[in-house]
This record gives C-alpha cells, structure tokens and sequence, in this order.
C-alpha cells in the first residue's frame, strides 16, 4: 500500500524541483536584463549610441515587456539618425 502513495508524491517531487528550475531560469533572465539596461545606459552618457543600441537590443532578447530597454534603444536610434527605428521603440515605450 505505500507503493501507491510513493508514485504521487515522486510527481510531486518532481514538478517541485521543475518549478525551481523554471524560476531561477527567469531570474537569471532578468538579471541579464538588466545588466543590459544598466550597460546600454552607461554607453548612452558616454555617447556611445551603437554599444548603447547593440545593449538594449541584447536587453530586449531577454525580456520584451519592460519599458526601459524600448526607451534606451530609442534614444540610441535616435541618436544614429534612424528615425523610423527610433519612433518604433519610443512608441513601445509609451504602449508599456
């Protein structure tokens, strides 16, 4: 009889350790996130706009939700001189 209440509890288990798993892959998913953000900001204000566009792009290929990675990325478009690109993003930005 114990047998059969040792298979639910496997399950169980095993969607536990799943669940962790599924955690800590989006928290380091955020946590690059935002090493990139804080990294496309940075080369804003030196003025590097094509390390601060290729942060931000790198920020938006973890999480596509947030409205910061939109505006920096705007801004170094903006600062490249692509206009379309630069109003897509600030647009973005605004819907988030």
């Amino acid at each position: 009889m114990f047998k059969h209440y040792l298979r639910p509890a496997i399950l169980i288990g095993s969607l536990l350790l799943s669940w962790v798993s599924f955690v800590h892959a989006q928290s380091a998913e955020i946590n690059t996130y935002r090493r990139m953000v804080a990294a496309g900001s940075a080369r804003l204000q030196q003025g590097d706009h094509r390390g601060a566009r290729d942060a931000f792009e790198e920020a938006l290929r973890y999480v596509d939700t947030d409205s910061a990675a939109h505006l920096g990325l705007g801004i170094a478009n903006f600062h490249l001189k692509d206009d379309r690109a630069a109003e897509r993003e600030l647009e973005r930005a605004i819907e988030l």
